[in-house]
């Protein structure tokens, strides 16, 4: 299969991918978090598993050009960080403005020109 229809199968899927994988094998942990693409240069929100020694098990890898390095898998630590003033904020209070995570509604305002 050519990246393309690898990219194509597996992109935005990897939460069902790994939900049907733990149905086979219970034992797995799935783990919410980021993936690091290098040939893209950010981060891509991503679903990924676990064996029970940490090892990671990525049923849509291949989806990434770098088709899932080791270390470039980064779980969620319950934190983002505002893309107006870069305070760490929990994700409990996080203000979404589309795509992105705001502290404030005068962070989210000032982000779309309106203060």
């Amino acid at each position: 299969m050519s990246y393309a229809e690898d990219y194509k199968k597996y992109r935005g899927k990897c939460k069902e991918f790994c939900e049907a994988l733990i149905i086979e094998r219970p034992e797995l942990t799935m783990v919410r978090g980021h993936y690091f693409e290098i040939s893209w240069g950010r981060d891509e929100a991503h679903w990924w598993c676990t064996e029970p020694d940490g090892t990671i098990v990525d049923p849509t890898s291949k989806q990434f050009p770098s088709g899932g390095m080791v270390e470039n898998y980064t779980p969620y630590s319950g934190f983002s960080d505002c893309e107006e003033c870069g305070k760490s904020i929990p994700e409990a209070r996080i203000i979404m403005q589309g795509r992105y995570t705001m502290c404030s509604d005068r962070c989210a305002m000032k982000l779309v020109g309106l203060l």
